[in-house]
């Protein structure tokens, strides 16, 4: 996704009201360390063949690891992790106001 887009979206995240319970942070310690890193880079937009080569990793494991996240947390999709890593703190929606 564009920044510029993906700027827009996590604005727009932020305002719309609650569909779920607040974010559970106890889940989020069940991820393994390095879940919680593909999570991070997951919520600020990358895609898993990036997070792959950021990380010297497999595309296929980046999707396993981006899979196990989804499964753990409850989660359907990338609008849904994005969500709940802002509502965690996970990822700083204000660094990307304009």
């Amino acid at each position: 996704m564009d920044t510029s887009v993906s700027q827009k979206v996590v604005r727009k995240l932020a305002e719309l009201p609650a569909e779920q319970p607040v974010a559970d942070e106890r889940r989020y310690a069940s991820l393994t360390p390095r879940e919680q890193e593909v999570m991070a880079l997951l919520a600020k937009g990358m895609s898993a063949v990036q997070v792959s080569e950021k990380l010297f990793i497999s595309p296929k494991t980046a999707e396993n690891h981006r899979y196990n996240i989804m499964r753990k947390l409850g989660l359907h999709n990338t609008f849904e992790l994005v969500r709940y890593a802002a509502k965690i703190g996970v990822i700083d929606i204000g660094l990307w106001k304009e």
